[in-house]
């Protein structure tokens, strides 16, 4: 309860006394950033649109968010949401701009446009199988998390899928909304076996049933199904 109270309250009072995000509201925080909390750094990138990038040098994790409201009683900044359902907000000016996600406020400094998005190198992510008859324990999607998430206007959403070699695999799905009439969100986990034939990969799911998709590589880091890109990185749901 307190954790959904820390949620909506921002966005209610937002709601209530402020504006919908306007792009002179956004205009004076758009640009790429670096965002420190202690022992966590962030890349930060606003659009003149509203659309806020995040990504994590340290694990290569990246979501992206859209504003929505302009803060109350005619204060700079504003305020959005994350894929998650998780508020976000700008606030300040100058040198006092910051950050806030959640509970957590980062400072902010000026981060070169090319920079953004560049991590620590990651560890080694295993190909895709594309030999016929790769079975459940032997398939190239053995041992990755393949995860994206995607939004506008309001409407987030995020899909992600742990890949065990022993078979097993989660799966997991949300979907956020947000607009002058309050927020939403809502999550779906499952979970079940997976198999590679060839280049598809077969689900069977506990609550979601059988289905397959059609597996692509076209970089080290991306896995396609079905044409929708993944990000892919070792996963530790198995352990």
């Amino acid at each position: 309860m307190k954790n959904a109270l820390r949620l909506l309250l921002p966005l209610l009072a937002a709601f209530l006394l402020g504006a919908c995000a306007t792009p002179a509201a956004i205009s004076p925080y758009v640009g790429t950033y670096r965002a420190v909390s202690g022992g966590a750094t962030l890349h930060v990138r606003v659009a003149p649109d509203g659309r806020v990038d995040f990504f994590s040098p340290a694990d290569g994790a990246r979501a992206s968010g859209q504003a929505a409201f302009g803060n109350a009683g005619g204060r700079s900044g504003f305020t959005g949401l994350l894929p998650g359902g998780e508020a976000f907000g700008f606030s300040g000016e100058g040198a006092s701009t910051s950050l806030w996600i959640g509970a957590q406020t980062f400072t902010l400094s000026a981060l070169p446009p090319q920079q953004f998005g560049v991590g620590a190198p990651a560890p080694a992510v295993p190909a895709v199988a594309s030999t016929a008859g790769a079975g459940a324990t032997a398939g190239g999607l053995a041992g990755l998390r393949l995860s994206m998430a995607k939004g506008g206007n309001g409407y987030f959403t995020e899909r992600s899928y742990d890949f065990c070699s022993d078979g097993r695999v989660f799966t997991r799905w949300a979907e956020s909304q947000l607009s002058q009439l309050g927020s939403g969100v809502s999550e779906r986990t499952d979970q079940g076996t997976w198999r590679m034939s060839g280049s598809t990969l077969q689900l069977s799911l506990a609550r979601g049933g059988s289905s397959s998709f059609t597996v692509q590589r076209p970089e080290q880091r991306v896995v396609r199904l079905d044409g929708t890109s993944y990000a892919a990185e070792p996963t530790s749901r198995c352990r």
